[in-house]
């Protein structure tokens, strides 16, 4: 049995502080008798900078580096971390993904569920977020067990928020095509 007392670090928080700022609010963070921090809003479009560099599959290092210590400082205090994989990325037009132009301004949310070139691109993603080494930690992301939870997408439902974004009619062809030959 775990019992996790948790809070949020979001957005410009994760990557406008300098190293040590970082340092002294995980350790603020601890003190406040919090054991687990999810680091979200890592790659939503409205954050700059955020995860990505200038186009949608090439990681900024600026923001991995930020990413790292933040994850290594809160380590060091007995924090665990619960990583978002996907939460407000925007996918771009060169990102290759048929039909593109039917994306609310490039979010994929709904349609990564019909369309195969929105899977591999997250599955991209996730390989290299987690398979690669936090130059703080010595470990890759995936095999640090200060990382206790990874979440594969955020608020992303094909029922309520996202699926009738699909339905017949929305004026949608090629994703309503791909949603109907999932659901026969």
């Amino acid at each position: 049995p775990a019992r996790f007392w948790g809070t949020n670090l979001v957005a410009y928080a994760l990557f406008e502080a300098d190293k040590a700022t970082i340092q002294r609010q995980a350790k603020r963070i601890s003190a406040m008798g919090f054991n687990l921090v999810r680091l979200h809003h890592h790659d939503s479009g409205w954050v700059k900078p955020n995860i990505f560099a200038r186009d949608s599959r090439r990681l900024r290092k600026e923001s991995l580096d930020s990413l790292d210590w933040w994850i290594k400082c809160l380590s060091d205090e007995g924090i665990y971390v619960w990583l978002d994989l996907h939460v407000g990325r925007v996918f771009l037009e060169d990102d290759g993904i048929g039909g593109f132009g039917e994306l609310p301004k490039g979010d994929g949310r709904g349609f990564n569920y019909v369309s195969p070139r929105i899977t591999t691109l997250m599955n991209e993603f996730a390989s290299a977020y987690l398979d690669r080494t936090n130059k703080h930690s010595g470990r890759t992301i995936a095999n640090d067990p200060a990382i206790a939870m990874v979440q594969i997408t955020n608020e992303n439902d094909i029922t309520h928020h996202f699926g009738t974004l699909m339905d017949p009619g929305s004026e949608r062809p090629v994703h309503e095509a791909l949603f109907r030959a999932r659901i026969e």
